[in-house]
């Protein structure tokens, strides 16, 4: 292509372009798209915040000694010239092109390699760059964008003579965080500004941080007035995220300090780990803010902000603001002792108030075997058919089909399956057969089952309280009622013939209950007499227990038992699990007679 010095470069080349060439002097965040650093033009300066820039149309100018320039070509030239460097057209061209690592088309970027064994990636192979700094604009730490399937952001900071290990140090910097105080993005913007958007992912803060900056540059060139917001006219809005993405925003980091007496606008992203974010965020920053809103974006799942300014002028996000609902803070249900909250609770409650007004008639996944709102346990002998058999019901319960000719819910159940005991593939086929079985194909199930297998989780302990929040808060983002856990003895580190090892592992099932809001029915082995295996603590959890085994003379045959706490036993069933020649279509058939 040809190019000549008027042709405009692209929003993402200038902005690309800066981040580079004043990566040396010390570039920070000031806000919008402006950006300050020493001013490399005049090498005898210092002051770090003589040069401005702006990232979007390449305007800049050096307070100090007062030179400007409209682009980066403008930029560059002064920077050979400061340098020595002849600087005709060719020669300047040619720089920036070594800058942007192109020839003024869209770069393509490989997937990273370790190069120096101990020390990381290779930084220059990085999509972009994310800085987090402290209030005066000073890093604290970076995180680089690396394209390539997946895409990762992996955070490094400066590192410390003499307390970070040499042989991990590359060019003054070491990969992670450890020990760096955790902000949010564009700190020092969020602190002077009145009303702060706040997204998931940095990448998505840039888009929307670009696209008001522009708007409130055009809006100021025509009008003399900033962005009117409510009652007042605003320079700039903040846009701000934090490191690590969806589940990386915890209280214990005091982010929502950050956000006190503002006006805040929490963007939803549509998908699972959006939503766990909006959940996580809106819990902390609401204790703080003058008002916290939640914006729902017109968008199709896994889509965010970046994917709808493709498509939309801000002139139309803008119009979607008054759809902004108020996020209010959660009043605690019960009494909270040695914290400020302190909410009354009766102890004592007369008989017909320990239903809390809801009615007592019984309610059922699967009418007199699956009741809502209670724990179930299966016990079973390895290679009894226990995971095929609840694979099924989760298909029943998301296509509100029938279990062994009982009627379910009747309407579609949200449900999740936590496989340790079978791998993806495995459970794919099954669901696939399954499906197929009642008419379905496995693409109508893909909103009503989730699925949890090592692939996606390399490691679930139920003791184990991270792993127990991070789950629990994607049962809840997902909205599933229903939770399937398989199997036991591959989640726990406790000793199962304890029982006071087993009464804190079921603890945390109801704790897991609890903070999900699905209810939880875990798979586990019997023993040699077919009872539970283990402490007694086990079986005392279950406020039912299935019983499945196989007969003897025909193992496609199985017995289904059912006990509930109260007593209570269901008739015993047989039924009979088919398949196809090809294994591609699976059934489980209720007998009414042995056969």
């Amino acid at each position: 292509m040809i190019f000549t010095p008027e042709k405009r470069f692209t929003e993402a080349q200038t902005e690309h372009y800066y981040k580079i060439r004043l990566d040396p002097y010390k570039l920070h965040h000031s806000k919008g798209m402006e950006y300050r650093s020493i001013c490399p033009l005049h090498p005898d300066g210092d002051n770090p915040n003589a040069l401005l820039v702006h990232l979007d149309d390449g305007h800049f100018i050096c307070w100090t000694k007062g030179c400007k320039g409209h682009d980066i070509y403008a930029f560059e030239m002064g920077m050979l010239k400061a340098e020595g460097k002849l600087h005709n057209v060719d020669q300047v061209i040619a720089s920036i092109e070594n800058i942007l690592g192109e020839t003024l088309t869209k770069k393509e970027y490989p997937k990273a390699e370790i190069i120096i064994p101990g020390k990381g990636r290779d930084r220059s192979r990085a999509s972009a760059r994310y800085l987090y700094t402290d209030e005066d604009g000073i890093e604290i730490y970076s995180a680089w964008r690396y394209e390539g399937d997946p895409k990762e952001v992996l955070p490094d900071r400066p590192a410390i003579v003499g307390i970070d290990p040499e042989e991990s140090i590359a060019d003054g910097r070491i990969w992670g965080y450890r020990g760096a105080r955790r902000v949010p993005y564009h700190l020092p913007d969020l602190i002077q500004s009145m009303v702060v958007f706040a997204v998931e992912g940095e990448k998505n803060a840039d888009d929307l941080n670009r696209a008001i900056s522009q708007y409130i540059i055009k809006l100021r060139q025509k009008t003399g007035k900033g962005l009117r917001f409510m009652n007042h006219f605003l320079d700039h809005i903040a846009v701000t995220t934090n490191l690590g993405g969806a589940l990386a925003w915890q209280q214990k980091y005091e982010y929502g300090r950050y956000f006190t007496g503002k006006t805040v606008i929490k963007l939803g992203d549509n998908d699972g780990p959006g939503r766990i974010h909006d959940q996580s965020f809106c819990e902390d920053v609401v204790r703080f803010a003058h008002r916290l809103y939640k914006l729902e974006l017109p968008v199709s799942e896994k889509q965010d902000i970046s994917d709808y300014l493709k498509d939309h002028s801000f002139e139309d996000f803008m119009a979607l603001w008054p759809e902004c609902g108020l996020y209010e803070e959660k009043k605690p249900k019960e009494s909270v002792f040695g914290d400020e909250i302190l909410t009354p609770k009766p102890v004592m409650v007369s008989p017909h108030e320990l239903m809390s007004g809801e009615t007592t008639e019984k309610k059922w996944f699967v009418h007199k075997l699956i009741a809502e709102k209670s724990k179930g346990l299966v016990v079973a002998k390895p290679k009894t058919g226990k995971s095929l058999f609840f694979l099924d019901i989760a298909v029943a319960l998301a296509t509100n089909t029938r279990v062994l000719s009982i009627p379910s819910k009747g309407r579609r159940v949200k449900v999740g399956v936590i496989s340790r005991e079978d791998g993806p593939e495995l459970v794919y086929e099954r669901l696939d057969a399954l499906a197929r079985g009642r008419g379905f194909r496995i693409h109508d199930l893909k909103d009503y089952i989730k699925v949890n297998t090592d692939a996606q989780t390399s490691s679930f302990m139920i003791d184990n309280q991270q792993h127990l929040d991070e789950m629990a808060a994607w049962i809840k983002a997902e909205g599933l009622e229903y939770c399937i856990i398989d199997v036991l003895n591959k989640i726990h580190n406790g000793k199962e013939n304890s029982n006071d090892d087993m009464g804190l592992i079921t603890r945390k099932f109801d704790e897991l209950r609890e903070k999900s809001g699905a209810q939880i029915c875990v798979i586990h082995h019997s023993n040699a007499q077919g009872e539970s295996r283990g402490a007694s603590s086990i079986f005392g959890w279950a406020d039912y227990t299935f019983k499945l085994e196989s007969e003897i003379e025909d193992p496609d045959i199985k017995k289904l038992s059912v006990v509930w706490k109260n007593g209570a036993t269901l008739p015993t069933r047989y039924m009979k699990y088919v398949q196809s020649h090809e294994d591609t279509v699976s059934q489980i058939l209720l007998l009414d007679r042995r056969q």
